[in-house]
C-alpha cells in the first residue's frame, strides 16, 4: 500500500495528516509502515515524532549530504544509509558520517549509537544489512524499554500538537465572524492596544472566562 500526500505548506517534512495515516494502519494490522518525509532540512524534523527508527539516507557527491550534517539533522537518525555507494566518494561520505557520530558529544550522548550502512538500491546490494540495522535498532528499543517510553512521549506531544491546532481554529474562526481582525490590528499600530490584551480578550472570550492577565 502506498499513499502519496502533499504537505500543503504543513512545515516539518510531513503532510500534515500522517500521524493519522500511520495510527490507522498499524490499526489494520500493518507490520511495517515505511514514512518517506519530502527530504528535510534543520526544521523539518517532525518525522522523529511518528517514527520508531528514523533511517536518513546520504547520497555521495550531491552536497546535500555535507550539509545535512551541518543543518544539524544528523542526532535524528537511528540508522545511516549511504545509498549509491558504487559512486566515486561513497567511502569518504561513511567515513565522514561515521567520524561525525563519534565525535558529536550530541549523537554519542544517546545510549544507541547509529549503524551506518552501504547500499546501492537498484543493484540490490546492502539491503539485507539496512533492514538488520533497523531490526536490531528496534530490538534495542524493546530491550530498554525506550520503546514505549518513546511512543508514551509521542502520544504526549501529538495531543498538544492537536489541542493547538484546534485553539488556533477556533481563534482564528472567531476573528473571520467578527469581522473585527483589521480594526485589531490598526489599534496596535496606532498603540491604543497590545497584542497581549487583544490575546486575553479573544482567550476569554473562546472560554467564556473574565479576561485575566
Amino acid at each position: 500500500f502506498i499513499r502519496s500526500m502533499a504537505t500543503r505548506g504543513f512545515l516539518g517534512g510531513l503532510a500534515k495528516a500522517t500521524a493519522d495515516v500511520v495510527r490507522v494502519l498499524d490499526s489494520s494490522g500493518k507490520d511495517i509502515v515505511i514514512i518517506e518525509t519530502v527530504g528535510v532540512g534543520q526544521d523539518e524534523v517532525d518525522i522523529i515524532g511518528i517514527a520508531d527508527t528514523t533511517c536518513l539516507v546520504l547520497v555521495p557527491g550531491l552536497g546535500d549530504a555535507i550539509q545535512s550534517m551541518k543543518a544539524g539533522i544528523m542526532e535524528i537518525a537511528d540508522v545511516f544509509a549511504i545509498n549509491k555507494a558504487d559512486r566515486v566518494g561513497a567511502d569518504q561520505l561513511w567515513a565522514e558520517v561515521t567520524f561525525r557520530i563519534e565525535q558529536d558529544a550530541s549523537i554519542r550522548q544517546h545510549r544507541w549509537v547509529p549503524t551506518v550502512v552501504k547500499t546501492v538500491a537498484v543493484e540490490d546490494q546492502g539491503i539485507v544489512e539496512l533492514i538488520a540495522a533497523i531490526e536490531q535498532h528496534r530490538k534495542w528499543l524493546e530491550e530498554t524499554g525506550s520503546f514505549q517510553e518513546n511512543r508514551r512521549q509521542r502520544t504526549r506531544q501529538e495531543t498538544l500538537r492537536m489541542i493547538h491546532n484546534e485553539l488556533f481554529r477556533r481563534v482564528r474562526q472567531q476573528l473571520t465572524d467578527s469581522g473585527g481582525f483589521d480594526q485589531l490590528v490598526e489599534e496596535i499600530l496606532n498603540r491604543k492596544r497590545d497584542p497581549y490584551s487583544i490575546l486575553r480578550d479573544l482567550l476569554g472570550k473562546l472560554f467564556n472566562q473574565p479576561n485575566h492577565p
